[in-house]
């Protein structure tokens, strides 16, 4: 047993990092209670979600409620680390491969990468980059602005042309924006993750400008220019409890859809299955297909990583 000064400090270590674990969760168990409501009311009117689910579609369920429930207090008891901008790249950084940016969504931080990021650094992708996008302090745009800074960044400091990048939730919106209007584009592949391409209704209850923006029908969604040919992955779930319709995060005919099945929004981001989806996008060349089969869906394999350019 510590005794003395030592014991006392552990004891208020041990008594902060509990109950910022304690709070963490409850806030998840609310959000997860509020935002899985919403999504079982909107199912159910729409004739979707049975009124006498069977026991299979019930363990499911609970299961995807389980999944969201620990990668919300997971990743709300890492935000206030992660919300420590990361440093600046260096002046000139020795180059292994195609930058890859990972940016996080509406009121997270780039901790929420804790376990995406390694495991795409796993399979050789990278080097690999992070973003704070602080999203109460202004609109899409304004974000936008932000990250397009970020990219000229990374490609200053690896001499790159281009780099790839994931996107979650609202940074796929952000990612979209920085790169319009551009005759040349500076990101090769955009993988977004439970993305609102065509807004979501969670956001017409949530606040600040950059919710604004993500309503359905907003100048901004409206106004969102096509991607380049075979720039666009999106990948999203039916049981997105954030993106309602779910149908709002698909992209086809302008990008790729894939579409998995019970797993919730920021558990997208925790997922296996999933990482291995952002691998195969990223790696596959898609650009060399031909324009008919450009968006065909891909046939479950082991990722095979693109060669750097």
């Amino acid at each position: 047993m510590l005794e003395g000064p030592y014991g006392l400090v552990f004891v208020a270590l041990g008594a902060t990092l509990g109950g910022l674990l304690l709070v963490a969760f409850a806030l998840a168990a609310v959000y997860v209670l509020v935002s899985f409501s919403h999504w079982i009311v909107d199912r159910r009117l729409r004739g979707v979600e049975p009124g006498l689910p069977s026991r299979e579609h019930l363990d499911a369920l609970t299961a995807t409620f389980t999944g969201e429930l620990i990668s919300a207090g997971t990743f709300f008891a890492l935000h206030p680390f992660g919300s420590i901008d990361p440093p600046l790249p260096p002046e000139k950084l020795v180059r292994q491969g195609r930058p890859l940016l990972l940016v996080h969504g509406f009121m997270q931080a780039r901790s929420n990468f804790v376990l995406l990021g390694p495991r795409l650094a796993g399979w050789g992708l990278g080097p690999i980059f992070t973003v704070n996008l602080r999203t109460m302090d202004g609109d899409l745009e304004h974000h936008a602005r932000v990250l397009s800074e970020r990219i000229d960044q990374i490609r200053r400091a690896t001499g790159a042309r281009q780099i790839d990048c994931v996107a979650h939730s609202m940074g796929g919106l952000v990612a979209r924006l920085a790169e319009a209007g551009r005759k040349e584009p500076r990101i090769r592949r955009l993988v977004t993750l439970g993305t609102p391409h065509h807004g979501t209704q969670v956001a017409l209850v949530a606040l600040g400008p950059a919710a604004r923006d993500m309503r359905p029908g907003s100048e901004v969604i409206r106004g969102l220019p096509p991607p380049p040919p075979g720039q666009l992955v999106s990948i999203s779930s039916t049981h997105d409890f954030m993106v309602i319709p779910p149908e709002s995060a698909r992209v086809a005919p302008e990008g790729r859809d894939v579409v998995v099945r019970h797993v919730g929004h920021l558990a997208l981001l925790t997922d296996h299955e999933v990482s291995l989806e952002v691998v195969r996008a990223l790696g596959e060349d898609i650009l060399l297909r031909r324009t008919s089969d450009l968006f065909e869906p891909v046939e479950a394999r082991e990722p095979e990583l693109a060669a750097s350019p």
